[in-house]
């Protein structure tokens, strides 16, 4: 059973990608904040970790920054998702140590299932 932690501000997206992967066998934990997530990834080192870029207090890619510090964590595989279209965010997250961007409008939660299983396929 692969651990995924899925951290992300909106309740009701958290609520729904939790559902999508667990009925897919995967093992979830969630956070409603970067400082919770970190807490938590910390605590159980998930193999992979789907994080909002906009959230209140710590941003997506401050979290991404943090989490690819950590010795525990650093190869811990890491999707970027949003809904932001600025110029170049894709770029740097990739470059900041994400392994994956996803814009979370061009997506099912059923197609997201599967980007991130072929992201851990590939592992």
């Amino acid at each position: 059973m692969i651990d995924v932690l899925i951290i992300d501000d909106d309740a009701g997206q958290l609520d729904l990608f939790k559902t999508v992967f667990e009925l897919n066998n995967f093992k979830v934990e969630t956070a409603l904040s970067g400082e919770e997530g970190l807490v938590k990834a910390l605590q159980n080192s998930p193999s992979l970790i789907m994080l909002d870029f906009a959230m209140s207090g710590m941003s997506g890619l401050e979290l991404l920054k943090k989490i690819k510090s950590e010795p525990g964590l650093v190869s811990t595989k890491v999707v970027l998702m949003t809904n932001m279209t600025r110029s170049g965010l894709s770029e740097e997250a990739i470059s900041l140590g994400a392994d994956d961007f996803i814009l979370k409008a061009d997506f099912t939660p059923k197609e997201m299932l599967k980007r991130v299983q072929g992201l851990i396929t590939k592992s």
